[in-house]
């Protein structure tokens, strides 16, 4: 027994031994290993980069030193290499590192086309499948090197950007000349510097209130592209744009090609129709869908987009014969009414009828009618129709029509300093129309460009107290979110058809083909949510009890379904005039904020 103990104590003895050696081993190794790399940057720096050197170091799968001479190339000749790097890297397995060099191409178009290219031909290998060697036999040596060669730069201590991953054949070198570790799905690299900079002021910075968040458009899209490049979700706060409720300044920075919109914002929480509202205003926060569509929509239709619901022609006709000839009262007269006006249309126009936008716009109109009809609840400033339809002065009936109600873009002051860099949105920029229809024998909707009292006081009414109707009901203020959202889209079509921005939008614009010569595979685009939609609904059917005054007239008078929609045109809009000169301090502030380049961060207060 106490050989035996012995024994495994010289066992345990000599093993320890032998780690202790083979620690040294490999420190020696990874002082050697570092400083030869340290030889070869340098080496590598000191050269002018030529094609056929960084071909060179490319071929030997010395990536990290032709990474650094393409760095000291020109920025058309940069962007070529990285792409080319990036096609190395990912043929040599590194998937990630691919992902982090394309990332780094400053050009929009090419690193678009380099992310659509690692995206479409993405086959991770299967797990398992690693060689003979397993990714933990690596670990000793992985944790030597990032305790020894500048610890302080390495992406897992929290300080650098360094990465460190196990390689099919052995250890590689990544982008920053450093070795990367890759976790089963998870983010690191150029991605993960874009995830983290968004709480790079502290990690419940998105908690915090702030009277005025800017939001740069142009590096949210380059992080989200990074993303969803490498198949990962966006984070909730890209969704829900680092917590916006509100625009009230849209600002372009020439220096840096920053498009940057500007609001209040905070912490958010989901209401139970899953909408995301701010925690302490009540406020629906401004969606990513909704900017992209409206982006989409400004270039390819000339921000020209809505819904509407419709009565059908020939159930017009059959109601029109029903009014002129019933004599049921009540329920009665209700059902029959019911079933003779049927169906309405819901057509959707400029955008996909299955999007965010889409559902909202339908849904703020269609509860806008059952407000009018009376049907739903209203507030005291804004009584509905039916509260305000009266006999004619001489006694008599009014005529039936189609009464018409419908969202438009509103004449709202969006004010700009001289040199149009700062655009500053106030009031809103929401108003309701109305317009009554005659329905013809035939069923046909004549315009008649006029409206009765009723119809044009509910209108006028909705309008003027649209903040207080949009306290009771959160849809009203997302249906400004959308149309705050076109406006900026518009501005920045006009910016960009001018020649005043370069924003080529590779992401957030249409999907299109790549431009790759022999390239079968459409552009990374990003991928809007589309779920199925109605088409049509039944007809909001409402009555008033009215008896005629007229001698000989004893019919009852019964008041009945609406038309109308959501119309939005913000390029006629902005060709109005309605963007003045102006110069405020605050303008003055915002335009001399310009963001800082060297901080990938795609939001900050």
């Amino acid at each position: 027994m106490c050989l035996g103990i012995s024994r495994f104590r010289f066992e345990l003895i000599s093993t320890l031994n032998n780690l202790r050696l083979n620690a040294k081993r490999l420190f020696l190794c990874g002082l050697l290993f570092s400083t030869g790399c340290l030889l070869a940057s340098s080496f590598a720096t000191a050269q002018t980069a030529t094609p056929s050197e960084i071909t060179e170091h490319l071929q030997a799968g010395e990536f990290s030193v032709a990474l650094k001479l393409a760095d000291s190339l020109p920025t058309n000749s940069r962007d070529q290499w990285l792409s080319k790097i990036s096609e190395h890297q990912f043929s040599s397995g590194a998937y990630q590192t691919a992902y982090d060099t394309a990332g780094m191409i400053d050009g929009e178009l090419s690193r678009s086309t380099s992310l659509s290219s690692l995206y479409a031909n993405h086959n991770p290998p299967p797990e398992g499948l690693g060689g003979g060697i397993t990714e933990s036999d690596f670990q000793p040596l992985i944790d030597l090197i990032t305790g020894t060669i500048q610890p302080d730069s390495w992406l897992d201590t929290g300080q650098g950007l360094g990465t460190i991953q196990a390689f099919p054949a052995g250890v590689f070198v990544n982008s920053s000349g450093v070795l990367s570790k890759i976790e089963p799905r998870k983010v690191n690299g150029s991605a993960e510097v874009w995830r983290q900079a968004a709480i790079e002021s502290g990690r419940n910075a998105l908690t915090w209130p702030s009277p005025l968040r800017k939001i740069s458009l142009t590096r949210l899209e380059r992080a989200t592209q990074l993303l969803t490049a490498q198949g990962q979700p966006l984070d909730e706060s890209m969704r829900n744009l680092a917590g916006l409720y509100a625009i009230t300044h849209l600002i372009f920075y020439p220096e840096t090609g920053d498009v940057v919109i500007a609001g209040p914002a905070g912490p958010w929480d989901f209401d139970e129709h899953h909408r995301a509202i701010n925690t302490t205003s009540g406020k629906p926060i401004l969606q990513l869908d909704d900017l992209v569509n409206c982006l989409r929509n400004a270039n390819h239709n000339e921000g020209k987009f809505g819904c509407s619901i419709t009565p059908r022609q020939e159930n017009l006709v059959a109601t029109k014969k029903f009014l002129a000839s019933t004599h049921l009262t009540g329920r009665a007269w209700s059902a029959k009414a019911q079933s003779e006006l049927g169906i309405q249309d819901i057509e959707v126009f400029g955008i996909p009828r299955g999007t965010h936008t889409a559902r909202v716009l339908v849904e703020a109109d269609y509860r806008m009618k059952l407000l009018g009809m009376g049907l739903e609840e209203s507030i005291p400033k804004i009584p509905s129709y039916m509260d305000r339809i009266k006999l004619k002065p001489d006694g008599t009936l009014p005529s039936f029509s189609v009464v018409r109600w419908w969202f438009t873009l509103n004449e709202q002051p969006v004010s700009t300093n001289p040199d149009e860099t700062v655009f500053t949105f106030s009031g809103s920029s929401v108003k309701v129309l109305s317009e009554n229809e005659f329905v013809s024998h035939n069923g046909e909707r004549i315009h008649t460009g006029k409206s009765d009292i009723p119809t044009r006081g509910f209108a006028r009414d909705f309008t003027n107290h649209f903040d207080a109707i949009s306290k009771k009901y959160p849809v009203y203020n997302q249906l400004k979110n959308i149309f705050d959202l076109a406006l900026v889209a518009g501005i920045v079509r006009q910016q960009r058809t001018t020649g005043k921005i370069q924003w080529e939008q590779t992401f957030f614009g249409t999907p299109k083909k790549s431009t790759t010569p022999n390239s079968t595979h459409s552009r990374l685009t990003y991928p809007m949510k589309n779920d199925r939609a109605a088409h049509e609904v039944q007809s909001i059917i409402s009555e008033k009890f009215l008896r005629s005054r007229k001698r000989g007239v004893h019919r009852d008078f019964h008041i009945l379904g609406v038309s109308g929609g959501v119309s939005v045109s913000s390029a006629e809009l902005l060709s109005e005039s309605i963007v003045r000169n102006s110069n405020s301090e605050l303008d003055d502030r915002l335009k001399n904020q310009t963001p800082n380049l060297q901080v990938r961060r795609w939001w900050w207060d």
